[in-house]
């Protein structure tokens, strides 16, 4: 079955196009016969994590199992990073989610065998050593079937010879037409502007040729500068810089944005990458150096799944800057980042008033203890990490500006008195000992508590009462594995946004008044026991994402889910539904509805075209559902139509109707009977199609009229005989040996 595998939608570059074509000939993916690695190497901000990920995204659906490991330099700089990379990677692989590091650390026979039969694809991004790469596939790699491919991004420091299983490929420097392209792009600059005759100076236009990423800072420091402002910058830093002082003139950059941007870029450089931006903005919510919230892009984005995300090149420069501040005296930096430094800075009592984050990481409990003195000279603290610390002692307002408090690992027996932390709006205390009963939920003081971190805090059976944190906007139980009650006070939470509850496994009830929170924008409760909603989500106004993947003991959906009017992520894969009642047609927000692998329900209500105006996409693969409601064809913004494994006997009714569609997906349709019907040549967005392992006798001519066509999946379509003449050389054709005599126009 086709898997939903891509990465984040990642935008093309300037002059990728060429790129990816070179790094997919190298590939070569159309061999099955043997494994290969493709290295592709460069400098820092070249573009190389870009290249991945289109590639990636290219082919993902080629194998049966991919794994996608970004940042890999920074994530072993971490205490125990190798073991999750390599978890990460074992879990993408086999398609489910590991939570017993036993099984991740069992010898290789036993992959061996588990793997064998397994084409994968796997990208290794920013590798820094050979050790590293010997760690994460080392041993792995051939395990894996013949026709697996892996490609590595990395700085020029891992390259080994080329060889028959080695091929490598080193990213070029955009030329300085492509350089003024991508940046006119990302300052902003339409040619009809009052700035058509923007030119950059020579030494910009040389200096800038190399670096993309270093094109889009300099582009945003132009944004919203005047013409002589901007030419002014130019001579300044051109005069004072070299050619190639790429990071002296990225940090002189830096320091040009606003106050507010900087302040931001070095918490996201130093503490908050790979964070949830929504956890994140409320530690600069409301904040005196915030009019407005905004993440200062190109310096830092917003990705999958709502992390922000920073090139580890512009976070070394942020922690540059910071120690920059007081290269003899750390305790008058802004941020202590680093455990070592932090540590010795607080037990030295050197800490200042200057410090307004400090990172601590003990990785596993310690019996020294830290003590109010031991902070009492940093009253400035906004953020404060203290995983598996052991604090004691009267804590008295030792901490008044504290906002984020990060103490993972905390033990269940506190030794503090008077931990009141009146200003803290976000609380993580994930892979804690918390219970119930634990004295800290008195201790915080919790009234303008916005965010509720619990994760993997496995000795919680029942949630504390909530009537202490009423502004609650998020409230993380995710991975609470012994969860079975959530304590009928969460009804009182009329601010929470997000109610996080995946893989509560024991978790087999919500409460009623789940009903209640009617400010709640998103539920997920992926992987939980919970056997029925209760009827009172209906009152749930502002609901916009429900996921429930994975709920098993989940059969049935309650009428007033007609209610939830902004909804536009419904979510059901895997669980015991039967059937979508009727109004779910009154669901007119509605954009993404996945029913895949609900075996149970075998026919979509006919009231699914009411939702023409809105669904995008839908996804019914490894259903039961053998025909759609001739309603389909109402769906005119339709663009992802998904249906592998599924025991369709024909195509949807009418597709050629659905005008808007770009993706089609019928793989492993064994019951489709004669040919794709014609009128798919009406679809003049599509982009891609495929039937790979289907019994579709044939392709009509009118494909030809499908100028995007870009993708076209025909691998084990063995009822083809021949194929028409296809779009354009643009499109990509898999297909078998026996019709690689047919040949592009």
């Amino acid at each position: 079955m086709e898997e939903k595998r891509q990465v984040a939608t990642i935008e093309k570059g300037v002059g990728t196009d060429d790129q990816v074509n070179h790094i997919m000939s190298l590939m070569d993916t159309n061999d099955k016969g043997k494994r290969i690695v493709v290295f592709v190497h460069g400098e820092g901000g070249i573009g190389k994590t870009t290249l991945a990920k289109l590639v990636y995204n290219q082919v993902c659906c080629e194998f049966d199992g991919c794994s996608f490991l970004a940042d890999i330099g920074e994530t072993t700089q971490v205490f125990g990073g190798l073991q999750l990379l390599r978890t990460k990677l074992i879990s993408d692989v086999l398609k489910r989610e590991l939570e017993d590091v036993a099984f991740v650390n069992r010898g290789i026979e036993f992959f061996r065998d588990l793997f064998c039969n397994m084409r994968v694809l796997i990208i290794l991004d920013d590798v820094e050593n050979v050790f590293h790469l010997q760690k994460l596939i080392g041993d792995f790699f051939d395990c894996f079937a013949s026709g697996s491919r892996i490609l590595v991004t990395t700085r020029n420091s891992v390259i080994p010879e080329e060889s028959p299983q080695i091929r490598t490929y080193h990213v070029s420097w955009l030329d300085n037409d492509q350089a003024l392209q991508l940046f006119r792009q990302h300052a902003s600059i339409p040619t009809s502007s009052s700035h058509s005759n923007f030119v950059l100076s020579h030494h910009a236009r040389n200096t800038m040729a190399g670096l993309p990423l270093f094109i889009e800072v300099m582009a945003a420091v132009f944004h919203g500068k005047t013409w002589m402002e901007w030419n002014k910058l130019q001579r300044h830093w051109w005069s004072q810089y070299s050619l190639w002082d790429f990071q002296r003139i990225l940090k002189e950059a830096c320091l040009e944005i606003n106050y507010g941007k900087k302040q931001i870029f070095l918490d996201i450089a130093c503490f908050t990458t790979g964070v949830d931006s929504r956890v994140a903005f409320y530690l600069w919510y409301d904040f005196s150096f915030l009019p407005s919230i905004e993440i200062p892009t190109p310096l830092a984005k917003i990705g999958e799944n709502n992390q922000i995300w920073m090139h580890s090149m512009l976070r070394r420069l942020g922690r540059e800057i910071v120690r920059g501040e007081s290269l003899a005296d750390p305790g008058r930096r802004s941020r202590l980042f680093n455990h070592e430094i932090a540590l010795h800075t607080i037990k030295q009592k050197k800490g200042t008033e200057k410090v307004e984050a400090l990172c601590l990481n003990f990785h596993q409990r310690t019996s020294d203890k830290l003590t109010p003195e031991d902070f009492k000279s940093m009253p400035n603290l906004r953020f404060l990490q203290l995983d598996h610390a052991v604090i004691a002692g009267d804590f008295a307002n030792v901490f008044p500006n504290l906002r984020w408090l990060r103490w993972r690992g905390c033990p269940r027996h506190l030794q503090v008195t008077n931990f009141h932390l009146g200003n803290l709006t976000i609380l993580d205390l994930s892979w804690s000992e918390v219970t119930k009963d634990w004295e800290g939920w008195d201790q915080f003081k919790m009234q303008n508590l916005r965010v509720l971190d619990l994760t993997g805090c496995t000795d919680l059976l029942v949630t504390p009462k909530f009537s202490s944190c009423q502004n609650l906007a998020m409230l993380i139980l995710e991975r609470c594995s012994q969860l079975v009650k959530i304590d009928n006070s969460i009804g009182d939470l009329k601010c929470l946004v997000s109610l996080n509850l995946k893989f509560c496994t024991e978790l087999s009830m919500l409460p009623v008044e789940v009903g209640h929170l009617t400010a709640l924008k998103e539920l997920l409760m992926d992987g939980t026991s919970v056997q029925e909603i209760p009827i009172s989500i209906g009152h749930l106004k502002q609901l916009e994402t429900l996921s429930a993947s994975n709920c098993f003991s989940l059969s049935q959906l309650p009428r007033t889910i007609c209610h939830l009017t902004s909804i536009s992520l419904l979510s059901l894969d895997g669980s015991r539904i039967t059937a979508l009642p009727d109004s779910v047609g009154e669901l007119v927000r509605l954009k993404h509805l996945s029913l895949r692998d609900c075996r149970r329900i075998r026919k979509l209500p006919n009231s699914i075209g009411n939702i023409g105006r809105s669904l995008v996409e839908l996804d019914v693969s490894g259903s039961g559902i053998s025909k759609f409601p001739d309603s389909l064809k109402k769906l005119q913004k339709l663009k992802v139509l998904r249906m592998d494994s599924c025991f369709f006997s024909e195509f949807p009714p009418g597709i050629g109707e659905l005008t808007s569609l770009e993706e089609i997906y019928a793989s492993w349709c064994r019951s489709l009977e004669g040919g794709v019907p014609s009128e798919i040549g009406k679809l003049q967005n599509l982009r891609i199609l495929r039937l790979r392992h289907s019994t579709i006798s044939s392709i009509p001519a009118e494909i030809h009229q499908l100028s995007n066509l870009r993708t076209l999946d025909l691998l084990h379509c063995d009822m083809i005989k021949e194929l028409p003449t296809l779009p354009s050389s643009k499109t990509i054709l898999y297909v078998d040996d026996e019709l690689k005599s047919s040949h592009l126009p």
